[in-house]
């Protein structure tokens, strides 16, 4: 289900690098329908802001100091299901958007596009899309269909 985008919605970032999170939250805030309701660096800091600031997405680095960006998703999603997280990292997608997307999270981003694409990324994700490169929608989707699984009881029958 998708949600409208006509309220101004709150983004928490969880990221252990202070510059990085600066210019991440000031291009966020240019956007008059997004606000950086708060930026933390460890997993046990962003659990509390979580709690606190309720925001309606969550960016995570994928390395952060006390735990990993993935492990702190696949936490979130337990704890709070409707609640998106949009990974970034500065490790090529080939490596972990796989991994980071069958863990929970609706979005990959490198840190490197981040800049151009970020906010476009924070869009979609809260409208209920999942944001990753071409490549990469290809590529899970080609595993989905080569892992031999599906349901008998398909509507295209």
């Amino acid at each position: 289900m998708k949600k409208p985008l006509n309220k101004v919605h709150k983004i928490l970032i969880v990221d252990d690098h202070p510059i990085f999170c600066l210019g991440m939250a000031e291009l966020i805030n240019k956007a008059t329908d997004l606000v950086v309701c708060g930026s933390e660096s460890t997993a046990s800091k962003a659990w509390d802001a979580i709690k606190k600031h309720k925001p309606d997405l969550v960016i995570v680095d994928i390395s952060l100091k006390e735990s990993n960006g993935i492990n702190l998703v696949e936490e979130i999603k337990q704890e709070y299901p409707d609640l998106p997280a949009l990974v970034l990292s500065m490790y090529d997608e080939s490596l972990y958007a796989e991994r980071a997307l069958f863990s929970g999270a609706r979005g990959y981003i490198m840190k490197q596009k981040a800049i151009g694409q970020v906010v476009e990324a924070v869009r979609k994700v809260l409208a209920g899309e999942v944001y990753a490169s071409q490549k990469i929608k290809d590529k899970v989707f080609n595993r989905l269909v080569s892992s031999g699984k599906h349901d008998d009881k398909s509507s295209l029958n």
